[in-house]
């Protein structure tokens, strides 16, 4: 029955009651009315196994307050071993560690919450601000293209492509570290041309060095590896921000920047870079503030540029590559930051496209492509399809992931550009529903996405998509992949051909190849130049039959030289005659 015969002081103190009151009285006394019966079932546990066995109960107190007790009962026999003739038990207090845990599992629940909150907010903010973003660089890029843009509006124009890129960079640091925060941030690592990839960074800055009149060095070590695998865009940015404040902050001497590899195995090892500068150094109690967010050094203030995020962003990426930034910094004679980050050894055949001269069209005899671009805002739709048709490819459109599909059946596309947030149906759902059938099984699709994820891209893998493109691009970032994917040949600027001396408006071959052409084809180009319309124009004679490749060579070199008077003369002098 549970009667209580002995209550020591330890119990008194725990529930409020003398012996004397207690002694005689079941045990259900000290037990909260709606948890008796259970609390009793949890100690008849305790005295069936072989050892004591440990439960958690609630005992009330005298001042009705509730207190959590881990409960260890035992039966006690007779000397025959049978009989029983008491049951012994003990209580540990554990009241203020439930508390404790119980508020730890609370603010865990609100961090989780807050953290899924912060998560959700940060994917649309990502998508919200890229989106327009990609318009405003990606028209600004098309207008660049026209070759009858006045010195001025070519200014204008790159005046908004940098502030537009500036605005980029911005928003992805503070993203960027947002997502560090909420623990949303992962490695994306690829195969990349290391040596071309420094490259990259020393022409930017070598420029920048120079327009300062600073000297800029730049020493690699040759055991640098061709190809190596590693996370390209947080690598980018490190390099990035380290060379730009570097540069920003010297007004005389220069910079250098130093690159070696240290191994640890054959196929992993660390990539270290010194960057340093002869500028004004950095105040010894101003060291530890470099890199917290948002803080500037009196430096950085008097430049009054910068937020105070690029140094604390490197770190954090510089650590989740399995690395770290560190600084040494005097004031009158400049600082050294080093940073190192954890590589792996990449391999030549995997690796990444990679295309710095402008595109301008597709190589003599290449295929014309068809390529069907999937994007619910129309601004960016065109963005994309102004550029592949300016280049020469065949072109067609959708605006949701249903209509994708839609398209996809009745125009059989050779590639589709497909971005993955969309209404109703997204682009998800959209690529699934094309690669579960037999013919888009074996059609590539690219994912563009304006999102800030890299989970993004893990799922456009799962998916099987073939190539993953972040909004906003660089235009050579998209033909690139497109190149890669398709095997597609291009021509470039610098490859345009230059007008052979043998040639003239008179050339009989010529003459005898504008006659050839189809009247349609002459009367677009000639609209086009009318128009202005260049970048169409380039693709119209890029479509041109690979038979008259001599008048092809012809009118690219009259555009090179700008010579649309004779180009239009040429096309309807002759052309009439159709």
């Amino acid at each position: 029955k549970f009667n209580i015969t002995r209550f020591n002081h330890a119990f008194e103190a725990l529930t409020g009651r003398k012996e004397l009151e207690v002694l005689g009285q079941s045990l259900l006394i000290l037990f909260p009315e709606d948890q008796a019966e259970k609390s009793m079932s949890l100690i008849r546990k305790t005295l069936t196994g072989e050892r004591w066995e440990t439960v958690e109960i609630e005992i009330i107190h005298l001042n009705k307050s509730i207190r959590t007790v881990l409960w260890n009962s035992a039966t006690l026999f007779a000397d025959d071993g049978f009989s029983p003739i008491a049951t012994i038990a003990q209580g540990q207090d554990i009241t203020e560690r439930v508390i404790t845990e119980n508020a730890l599992k609370k603010a865990k629940k609100e961090a989780d919450l807050a953290n899924n909150a912060k998560s959700i907010f940060l994917a649309n903010m990502s998508h919200e601000i890229r989106t327009p973003l990609n318009a405003i660089i990606g028209f600004s890029h098309l207008l660049n293209r026209d070759q009858k843009m006045t010195d001025i509006q070519k200014e204008y124009s790159e005046l908004i492509i940098r502030s537009g890129e500036y605005l980029l960079a911005l928003i992805s640091d503070i993203l960027e570290l947002s997502k560090v925060e909420a623990g949303r941030i992962v490695l994306n690592p690829v195969n990349i041309n290391l040596p071309l990839f420094l490259k990259d960074i020393l022409m930017i800055y070598k420029e920048r060095a120079r327009s300062k009149q600073l000297q800029f060095v730049f020493e690699m070590a040759d055991d640098i590896p061709d190809y190596v695998l590693v996370d390209e865009g947080k690598l980018r940015q490190i390099f990035i921000n380290l060379i730009e404040n570097a540069v920003k902050f010297t007004d005389e001497g220069g910079v250098a920047v130093r690159i070696r590899v240290n191994r640890t195995t054959n196929d992993q090892f660390y990539l270290e870079v010194e960057i340093q500068d002869s500028g004004a150094g950095i105040a010894e109690d101003e060291i530890n503030n470099l890199f917290k967010h948002f803080v500037q050094t009196s430096a950085g203030i008097k430049k009054g540029t910068g937020t105070g995020l690029g140094l604390a962003l490197s770190r954090e990426l510089a650590i989740l590559m399995g690395g770290d930034v560190r600084v040494v910094s005097e004031m009158g004679k400049g600082s050294v930051f080093s940073f190192k980050v954890g590589i792996q050894e990449g391999n030549t055949d995997a690796a990444q496209l990679y295309i710095r001269k402008r595109v301008i069209g597709l190589a003599q005899g290449e295929k014309r492509y068809k390529i069907l671009v999937v994007d619910d805002k129309k601004e960016n739709l065109k963005v994309v399809l102004d550029l592949l048709n300016m280049v020469g490819f065949e072109t067609n459109e959708a605006a949701s992931g249903i209509d994708a599909i839609s398209r996809f059946n009745e125009w059989n596309p050779d590639l589709i550009l497909m971005d993955l947030r969309m209404p109703n149906m997204d682009g998800y759902e959209a690529s699934e529903r094309i690669k579960r059938t037999e013919k888009g099984a074996s059609i590539p699709i690219i994912a563009l996405t304006a999102s800030a994820f890299e989970e993004e891209n893990d799922r456009s893998k799962y998916l099987n998509l073939q190539g993953y493109i972040r909004k906003p691009f660089r235009e050579n970032e998209l033909f690139g992949t497109i190149g890669r994917i398709l095997g597609v040949k291009y021509l470039y600027d610098k490859d345009m051909p230059d007008m052979p001396e043998e040639f003239s408006e008179d050339d009989e071959d010529i003459i005898r190849s504008v006659r050839l052409l189809p009247g349609d084809l002459l009367l677009q180009m000639v609209e086009s130049i009318e128009l202005a319309d260049i970048d169409h124009l380039k693709k119209l004679i890029g479509d041109i039959d690979p038979v008259h490749k001599t008048l092809v060579k012809y009118l690219f070199a009259l555009l090179k030289n700008f010579d649309y008077d004779q180009l239009q003369k040429m096309l309807t002098k002759n052309g009439n005659n159709n």
